[in-house]
This record gives structure tokens, sequence and C-alpha cells, in this order.
């Protein structure tokens, strides 16, 4: 008998089949692999069922792959000659994962600054290891006529090296060299048209980022927007130009030594920065560089993770560049070439136009450590997605999760394994929802799905654009409405569903901006408990607020702050410090809508009014930001926060009010602030626990889920973990914030459907 061996997992794309065809050939084996719609099959001429030949054959893949399952079974032989590398098989089902796109590796690299190398300062220069991924493929199998270098025919030389089983580029999809494959061109507004092309355009464009311009380049997922970190007037004119008033911007160092300059990255984070997934990474800063990330307690920085970043570095631009996402302000990242040439006129003084075309946005991901140097992703994006996030049990069937409207991203569910999209973005934006319209497509075509089983989730709140989606899907699809889950709800399955926790009894802590609740408020400070299988239940929750002027309120911490103390502690102390005018305009907004709320993202709004925020909020979470840096500064001094009895959990509620009242008085008699946030922060955790220590008792819980936005503020949930330290479950493979929505929807319909 002979042996029939399926591998499913990040199989194709990754340099797997040459790898078995080593490893086949090295051992003595006679047979065939090839790729299919479900990853890899491998045919082996004799019975190798009942020896370790098969874990000897799959041991150490290629860095890239990720091995879930294999099924190893007998079958009859069929005649073969050697081992061979088939072509993919074209029909059947189509379930295999879509590798990630991965920064350029060590080997890409060396050969990209070797004269002697035929790919000698190539742009475009991969291999199975390294390069674009889900950004150029458009069907499955992941074969090169699948992916948007499909129009560049491969020189001889280059076929040679993708038809070579021995070589690291034997089906490397994307690869071409500067004879047979796309270039870059610089497009200069005052250029007339003219376009410089290939090294002399690179060049010319390190040149003008040294010189203080402002340049548009296209990398793997999406254009982004370069100048010289250092130049304050270049930043300044970039602020300006993309309307981005206070928000950090993303840095790009040339190298390590680059990024020790001006922060302090642990030796984790060196390795989060070097790694093939290349994250941008919130660093500990030696020193802030002007106008880059105002009031906030850290740095995002990423090293050149695509050749072209490596190349601009080459000839000469600065040693830290502002890399941040080309578009205006809050909009989608461009990747059309015709499209940035349009909407990038007059905020980039020149574009690094790629040729390659990207077939899907791909944002650059971003994450953090916290105290225990664990992964906190904040943004989960390139190199991180689409991979599959979890297994949800055995559920048949396809369940389609449509998110949230704030970091949108989608999850399906194919026979209880999940996959999630990469961050999409603000549901706001036309851009963004034609993006989430695009993600749903790929899913239903990559996979290919028969839109007529699918069962779609979507989120209760009944104005969101993402519940108008999913009734447009329905409609689309011919299937029932959208099932309906609650926000927080969702927020806590997408934590149980990463652990794998379907049945047991769970606490679960929902802390964040603003969800819609059962009873139509804002919620956004729940405390639930259940079971993904049976549901969860609000116990409990942070004291009733309200909102003057609804939804407004939280662009305007004062106008927050209204609404959370009462009318003598506001006259008593805030009143004095403000003009008529704006007593009055916070009077009326009160008297025309206020909303009730339960919502800790709004509790961190007050307090930065009582500290002293009083300005607009010009990006999400920026006051939050803002105190967090407080706080952080404290500590760093070596200050020991307070633990006050008066911010408590009492009544299945954490009380706040006389908390507040009292941080008012020591605010005005001039306390120093920092030492303030790191108290509030602190008395906050400190409350959390209380509240968790009295409920697990009290429900018999077993397991405790924190998820939502408001744990992305590392001094909070390094506050709770301290003060807490029997065992907490957080996101891992999403990050806390809306992004894992769409996973929850999909946990809690999948779960209450299980079979056993």
């Amino acid at each position: 008998m002979a042996t029939l061996i399926r591998v499913l997992g990040v199989v194709q794309g990754v340099g797997f089949r040459p790898f078995i065809y080593q490893r086949a050939v090295q051992l003595g084996f006679r047979g065939w692999v090839r790729n299919d719609g479900l990853g890899v099959t491998i045919y082996l001429s004799e019975d190798v069922t009942h020896d370790e030949v098969v874990s000897t054959l799959l041991a150490d893949p290629p860095p890239s792959a990720r091995i879930d399952t294999v099924g190893v079974t007998t079958v009859t032989p069929t005649p073969t000659e050697g081992f061979q590398v088939l072509h993919s098989e074209t029909t059947g089902t189509k379930r295999a994962e879509i590798p990630t796109d991965l920064a350029i590796c060590a080997d890409c690299r060396t050969e990209l600054f070797d004269p002697a190398d035929r790919r000698y300062l190539y742009p475009y220069i991969n291999c199975t290891n390294c390069g674009p991924r889900y950004s150029v493929v458009q069907a499955l199998p992941y074969d090169r006529l699948n992916t948007t270098m499909a129009p560049w025919q491969l020189c001889e030389a280059c076929q040679h090296e993708y038809t070579d089983p021995s070589n690291r580029r034997f089906h490397a999809e994307p690869i071409a060299c500067s004879g047979c494959g796309p270039t870059y061109r610089l497009i200069t507004s005052d250029a007339n048209g003219m376009a410089l092309e290939g090294q002399r355009a690179i060049k010319q464009a390190a040149t003008d980022l040294r010189n203080g311009h402002i340049i548009a380049v296209k990398g793997i997922g999406g254009y982004l927007l370069a100048c010289d970190a250092t130049n304050a007037s270049a930043v300044e004119q970039l602020r300006v130009r993309k309307f981005r008033k206070d928000k950090p911007f993303a840095l790009m160092a040339k190298d390590i030594q680059a990024v020790r300059t001006v922060a302090h990255p642990t030796a984790q984070e060196e390795r989060l920065l070097v790694s093939s997934r290349a994250p941008i990474v919130l660093l500990e800063p030696v020193t802030m560089i002007a106008m880059i990330a105002p009031e906030a307690p850290r740095l995002g920085f990423m090293l050149g993770y695509a050749p072209i970043h490596l190349l601009l570095f080459h000839y000469g631009a600065p040693d830290i560049l502002v890399m941040t996402s080309g578009n205006r302000s809050s909009e989608p990242m461009i990747i059309d070439n015709e499209v940035a040439l349009e909407l990038l006129d007059g905020i980039a003084d020149a574009i690094l136009l790629g040729e390659r075309p990207i077939a899907r946005r791909v944002d650059d991901s971003v994450a953090q450590l916290d105290h225990q140097q664990r992964l906190v992703l904040l943004r989960r994006a390139r190199g991180f997605a689409p991979a599959r996030v979890t297994e949800l049990g055995a559920h048949p069937g396809v369940v389609l999760g449509c998110g949230a409207d704030l970091k949108s991203t989608v999850t399906i569910s194919i026979d209880g394994i999940a996959h999630t999209s990469p961050y999409l973005g603000d549901l706001s934006y036309r851009d963004v929802q034609q993006a989430h319209r695009q993600s749903v497509a790929d899913m239903v075509k990559l996979f290919d799905l028969q839109t007529s089983d699918v069962v779609l989730v979507t989120d209760a709140h009944p104005d969101y654009h993402a519940h108008r989606l999913a009734d447009a899907y329905a409609e689309q699809f011919g299937v029932d409405h959208p099932l309906e889950i609650q926000h927080h709800r969702a927020h806590i399955a997408s934590v149980a569903a990463e652990h794998q926790l379907f049945e047991q009894q769970i606490l679960g802590v929902a802390f964040d901006g603003t969800g819609y609740g059962d009873d139509g408020t804002t919620w956004g400070g729940e405390f639930l408990t259940g079971t993904l299988s049976k549901g969860l239940q609000r116990i409990a929750h942070i004291e009733v607020s309200t909102l003057p002027g609804g939804d407004a309120a939280a662009r305007f911490p004062l106008q927050c702050l209204f609404g959370f103390v009462d009318s003598n502690s506001w006259n008593r102390w805030i009143a004095p410090q403000l003009t008529p005018e704006i007593q009055h305009n916070l009077e009326m907004a009160a008297s025309f809508a206020s909303h009730l709320t339960t919502s800790v993202g709004r509790l961190f709004d007050a307090m930065a009014a009582i500290l002293g925020y009083h300005q607009r909020i010009t990006y999400e979470g920026q006051a939050a930001i803002w105190l967090e840096a407080l706080a952080s500064e404290a500590l760093s001094r070596g200050y020991l926060p307070r633990l006050d009895p008066l911010l408590t959990f009492r009544g299945r509620q954490i009380r706040y009010r006389e908390y507040f009242a009292e941080s008012l008085e020591r605010a005005v008699d001039q306390c120093d602030r920092r030492e303030l946030a790191a108290d509030f922060h602190y008395s906050l955790a400190h409350a959390t626990v209380t509240a968790l220590d009295q409920l697990k008792r009290q429900h018999a819980s077993e397991v405790i889920c924190l998820s939502g936005g408001v744990f992305q503020n590392v001094v909070l949930r390094d506050a709770i973990d301290r003060l807490y330290d029997r065992g907490l479950y957080y996101n891992e493979s999403l990050s806390c914030n809306d992004e894992n929505i769409s996973l929850g929807q999909v946990a809690l319909v999948t779960s209450q459907r299980r079979t056993p």
C-alpha cells in the first residue's frame, strides 16, 4: 500500500512544497506533493503510516509555515518515478489558509545589496520566505496566475528558479527581476508629467526626503506618506496637508541602532521589530521628537519591511522617517495608482509609484508589550492577518460576523474554523464600507462558498453601518435576516473563543467607549457572566451617568465631565474656571440631548477634564492617552499610587462620584496631576478587582475574561494584573478593541449551535 498525507494550515506560499520535496529526496521516497484547495497533499509510494517517517518528513518546516492538522491514510499505489512537485489541484473544496504578507528575509536583504547578484537593488525582490502574499492573491489555490503578478511573464532565469524544487524561489509566486518585472516611477508635482524610473526614481526620492519633502511611497499593502521625522517643518507640513492635528505618527527607522537613539526597546521588543511580521511597536522614548506624538506616552516604531524601504535608506534617506498611511486623516489608505495621483496631489510633493497592483488594502499592524512582555495587539493587519484565529468546535456550516463600526473587521467560520480579516477601519467612510464588502466577497470567492448557506451575524445597534451592510448581504445572498449580538457580549465571547472556553462559567469585564445596550442606553463598563453556549448576562456595571449632547460628548471631555459630576461639585470647582459662553453651551447641550451611559471610556475623558484637558478631541482615545501618559510619568519616577476607597464597587456598581468630587478639590489645590492620574488608574483597577472577587464567588465563575478598547491602556491593565494575580484571560490573537467584535459574534452563534 501507499500513503496519502493531507497537511492543513499555513502551507501555501511559504515554501512548503520545496521543503517537502527536498526532505523526501533526502529520505529516498518516490511520490509527489501538490497544493489543493485545502492545503498540501503528499503521496508516498510506500506504506509509512505505522512508523515515524511522517513526523520526520514534516519536522522543522519553513519559518513562515504553520501546520495545524495532519491526516494520514493508506491508498492503492500508483506508478511514479522519483519525487515530483505536481501542478496544483484547482477543483474541489477551497479551504486553504491564505498566507500573510511577510517582511523581507535575510537572504533577500543580502542579495538586494550584493553587486554580483542579478537582483541587485531590485525593489521587488522576494522569495518563498518573504514578500507579499495576501495583498496580491486574487483566488485560491495560491498560484502565480491567481495573483496580481500574472501580467508579468517570467524571464528565462526567473522561470528556472521558479521551476527548480531545490531553489528557495520555487513557486515563489510574486518573483521577478529587473529584466521581467515591475518597477517604480517618481512623479513630482512640478515635473510636467515627466517621471524618473527605477533606481533613479528611488535615489531622487531619498534625496527629496533628505531635503525636507513629503513623498508618497507605495509599499506592500498601500501607499504611505514619508518625511524626515527630525525636520519639524516637514512634519508640520504633513500634519497640515493631511489634516492630522494631534494623532501620533508612526516612525520607520533604518535599523535598530537608529531606534535606540530616541527609544529604549527591550530585548523582546527588538525581536518583534525585526521579526517577519515587522509591526509598528510602541516603545518607551528616551527623548520625544517634536510634533511626532504630542502628549502620548510612547513612540510607534517599525523597521523597513519592504525592499523599497531599504533602498530609500540605502540612497541616503534620513535614518528616521515619519511613515504614515497615504490618505487624509481617518480616511482609508490608498492602494490604487490612479487614485494616489488624484488624491495625494497637494499632500505629497512627489509620488513613488509602484507598478505591482495591490489586490486589497493591508495596513501596518500595531503592537505593544505589557509589563510581563506579552504581546498586546492594537491593530491586527500586515503580518498577522488573515491567519485563522481559533477553532470554534464542531459546527457544520458557514457563519459570517460583520463586526462593529469602528475598527471594523469581518470573521468567517467554516465548519468551526474562524478566519478574521485584517483591520478595515471606520465604517462611517464609504471607502471602508467598500473594503468591508470586498472582504466579504474575497472570503466567498477564495473559499468558494455557497452564499445561500451563510448565517449572518451583526451588532445589535440598529443604526450601525455594519448592521445595514449585514442586511444588504442577507438580501444579496437570499438568506435570513442577520442575527444580532450585543456589543459587549461579543467582546467577552471573542476572548473565550480565542482560549477555547466554550462551556466554562465565565465572568467577563468589557470596558470601552460605547456599545448599544439591551436597554437602549450606551454601555461601556460591563460585568457579564454565563457561558458561550447558554449566553452571557449583565450582572454589574459602572455607575450610570449622562452624556450631555449625546455622542458628541465623546469629542469634548469637559462636556463629558458635566454629566459625570454632581451640580455642587461642578459649580464649586469647574464653573469658576469657565467663560459664561462655555458654561451656557454646556447647559444647552445637556438640555437638547442627554444619553444615559455606563462607559469607562467616557469615565477616562471626564477624569482627563478634571486634570485640565479641556480642548476638543481630534482622534479617538486622545484624552485617555494623555491621562495614561501622565500616569506613566509618575510611575516612572517611582511614585506609589493611592488606592482611593472613594472609587469603589458597591451595590453591583463601580461608584466614582465621591472620588471625582475629591479629585476636583485635589486638582484645584494644585496636587501633582501626574500623581492624580496614577491614583485614578490604580483606584479604578482596585475597584475592578474588588468586583471580580465578589462576583466570581457569587456566580461560581471558573474563568475571567477582559476585553474592550480601554484595556489597550497598559497602565490600567498592568495595575489589574498586579492586584489580581490569579490568572486573567485577554485577547491575544486579536486586539482588545472593536476588531474582535466580529469573532465574538461568530463565537456566540456557533457555540449555541454546536453539535456534541
